[in-house]
């Protein structure tokens, strides 16, 4: 990982927090966002190091970078998050706690946030989102990952034997541009 190669000043194939901490917090944590996100980052990093050797090899490093990759790191997440957002202490996040992540954002998004709440994260419609729910928020690129392939097959796929054809493709290009200008001359499929 390129980023990893960066971050590894003394070039042994591990980051240690220091060698992390200067690749991205160039104020050293003296301005306040920068001092909480430097102290939550180091200690999912000290989570992610595994073996407990003050340094991240490959596995540990791509595991803090992408903890929805990794079942520990995961948990680790979660947990976390249940501890910042989770008010009332019953161990899910309510529609309100959910919505109260999301401060910063105009009242278009937040409505759009209140959907995505009911029609994608609360799969069993209690208003609560458990652990497992919780992912689905946490780690969005699992599901975009898995499920939008299946969409777009699903599609394209004319003579429903699941499988794609380049003919099936060519006539149903358009499924597979997002926001294409209509005067747009691309042809590369």
């Amino acid at each position: 990982m390129e980023t990893m190669k960066q971050h590894d000043e003394d070039k042994d194939g591990k980051v240690s927090w220091e060698e992390f901490k200067k690749g991205h917090f160039s104020d050293d944590g003296k301005d306040e966002d920068n001092k909480e996100q430097m102290k939550e980052d180091e200690e999912k990093f000290k989570f992610a190091d595994e073996d407990g050797d003050g340094k991240l090899d490959l596995e540990e490093y791509m595991a803090f970078y992408h903890p929805g990759d990794n079942a520990r790191m995961s948990e680790f997440t979660i947990e976390d998050s249940l501890k910042k957002h989770d008010k009332d202490k019953d161990g899910q996040i309510s529609k309100k706690e959910f919505l109260d992540t999301f401060s910063d954002v105009n009242d278009d998004a937040k409505e759009e946030m209140e959907k995505d709440f009911a029609s994608n994260f609360d799969k069993d419609k209690n208003g609560k989102l458990d652990k497992e729910e919780m992912k689905s928020w946490l780690f969005p690129d699992d599901d975009f990952s898995t499920e939008e392939p299946k969409t777009l097959i699903k599609e394209a796929d004319d003579n429903k034997d699941g499988k794609l054809t380049m003919d099936e493709i060519m006539k149903n290009y358009k499924v597979f541009i997002e926001d294409e200008p209509e005067d747009s001359s691309h042809d590369e499929l």
